[in-house]
C-alpha cells in the first residue's frame, strides 16, 4: 500500500544521496517509491535533491561506441569516443566523420556539402568537398538544387569562374582586376535598368486628371488598399513603388487627408486631441468635444510659442535686457 511521507527521515537523503545522479529523475522516483512505499513524483525527487543540496549532475542517457542522434540544426552526429580528454569530442557530425574515414582528414577552410540538399541523405556519393568561396558563389547565383547533377554542373561552372579570375588578378594586378569586376558589375546594371526603362516605357499609364478622379475620396486609405483598387479600375498590375512614381510623376500628394481638416488636431475615439511641434518635440495640449475648439487652443499656443522665440533672437552683439 503506497503513502504519503509527511516526515521524511535520515534514510530516504541518505538513499537518495546514493542513488541519484545513475539514471533518471523518473527511473530514480520508480525506485525509491517501490523502496519506501511512497507516491512521490519525477519533480518531488528534483525538488527534494535541491532542497537538500544534493547535485547529481545532468544525467545523459548512455550512448553506445558509433550510435547516432539527430541535433536541433538538423544534422546527423555520431558518438565516435567513448573515453578520453575533453579537448577530444565524442560526438562528431557524421557527413564530415564519413568523409575523413574514406578521404583523410578535411583541409581547413574546406566544407562538405549535401549535393541534393538532404542532410539525412549520408552517403559518399552525395558529398562534395568545396572551398567557402564556392559556396558563395553557388547560393549567390542560386545553383545549388535539389538535383545531384544539376549542383556539381554547378560547383564546375563556379570553379571556372574563379579560376579566370585568379588567372586575371595574377595578370593584371589586384587593383586592375578590382576595377575591371566593378566596371563588369556597372555594366550589367546599366543594362538591366535600360531594360526596366524600356519595358516602363511601353506601359500605358493613366492621365493625370483620371489619377485626380480616382482619388479623390480615397485618401484616407493605405497605399496597399489604394493599389488594389487602382489596378482594378484601370486593369493594370502595378505595384505600390510604380504607384508612388506615378503620383510623383504627376505632383499628386501621397499623405494621408487629415480626420480633423485642421493641421495638428487628430480625432482620437469621440474627442479630438491638439499637439505641437516646436524644436524637433511635440507639445501635447489636450483633448477636446470639437474640432474647432481643439485648432482655437493650437493657434493660440502657436502664436505664444514663435512669438517668444522672435524675442529671444536679437541682432549680433546686443542682449534683450537693458543695463
Amino acid at each position: 500500500m503506497y503513502k504519503m511521507i509527511k516526515k521524511y527521515m535520515p534514510e530516504h537523503k541518505q538513499w537518495l544521496k546514493k542513488n541519484i545522479g545513475k539514471a533518471s529523475s523518473l527511473v530514480i522516483a520508480e525506485k525509491f517509491n517501490a523502496v519506501f512505499g511512497t507516491t512521490l513524483s519525477a519533480n518531488r525527487i528534483r525538488s527534494l535533491a535541491s532542497k537538500w543540496q544534493i547535485s547529481p549532475g545532468k544525467y545523459t542517457a548512455p550512448y553506445s561506441l558509433y550510435s547516432e542522434k539527430k541535433m536541433s540544426d538538423g544534422y546527423v552526429y555520431v558518438k565516435i569516443k567513448t573515453k578520453g580528454s575533453r579537448k577530444n569530442r565524442y560526438w562528431k557530425v557524421k557527413h564530415r566523420w564519413l568523409w575523413e574515414q574514406t578521404n583523410g582528414k578535411i583541409p581547413k577552410g574546406m566544407i562538405i556539402i549535401f549535393l541534393d540538399g538532404n542532410k539525412n541523405n549520408i552517403v559518399l556519393e552525395n558529398l562534395a568537398m568545396i572551398t567557402k568561396a564556392e559556396k558563395v558563389k553557388l547560393a549567390q547565383y542560386g545553383l545549388i538544387s535539389n538535383n545531384r547533377e544539376l549542383t556539381l554542373a554547378g560547383i564546375a561552372v563556379v570553379r571556372h569562374q574563379l579560376a579566370i579570375h585568379s588567372w586575371l588578378k595574377k595578370k593584371i594586378g589586384k587593383k586592375a582586376h578590382h576595377r575591371f569586376v566593378n566596371r563588369e558589375s556597372t555594366k550589367r546594371c546599366r543594362q538591366r535598368n535600360k531594360i526596366e526603362n524600356n519595358r516602363v516605357k511601353e506601359e500605358i499609364y493613366p492621365t493625370k486628371q483620371e489619377c485626380f478622379d480616382f482619388l479623390q475620396n480615397l485618401s484616407e486609405l493605405k497605399m496597399k488598399d489604394i493599389r488594389i483598387l487602382f489596378n482594378a479600375h484601370f486593369e493594370t498590375d502595378f505595384n505600390e513603388r510604380k504607384l508612388y512614381r506615378i503620383f510623383s510623376k504627376y505632383n499628386i500628394p501621397k499623405r494621408r487627408k487629415n480626420s480633423s481638416d485642421f493641421k495638428g488636431v487628430m480625432k482620437k475615439g469621440v474627442k479630438y486631441e491638439a499637439r505641437i511641434k516646436f524644436n524637433n518635440q511635440f507639445i501635447y495640449l489636450g483633448r477636446y468635444d470639437t474640432a474647432a475648439e481643439a485648432a482655437a487652443v493650437r493657434t493660440r499656443k502657436e502664436q505664444e510659442l514663435y512669438s517668444s522665440a522672435k524675442k529671444k533672437v536679437t541682432k549680433r552683439g546686443k542682449s534683450n535686457h537693458e543695463g
